[in-house]
């Protein structure tokens, strides 16, 4: 599994999981994605994520301002 670190966008971001599964840990909730899952995250809301299993994960990303998909990540 690959882990992505606690982060913070400056945008809202929005993914549909097209294959694949991962758990993704939006402020105190975890969410276990797969296949159709949908998940929202406001701007500024500190999340994380842990890719799973060995199928190749392929999400669809949106956000509604461009270059605002940067992560900012956050100290432990």
């Amino acid at each position: 599994p690959t882990k992505i670190a606690t982060h913070i966008h400056d945008d809202c971001e929005a993914r549909l999981f097209i294959q694949g599964s991962a758990t993704f840990i939006i402020g105190d909730d975890v969410y276990e994605c797969s296949p159709g899952s949908y998940i929202e995250i406001g701007p500024g809301v500190k999340h994380a994520f842990d890719f799973k299993g060995d199928t190749e994960l392929k999400v669809v990303r949106f956000f509604s301002q461009e270059n605002n998909w940067v992560a900012n990540f956050c100290p432990d």
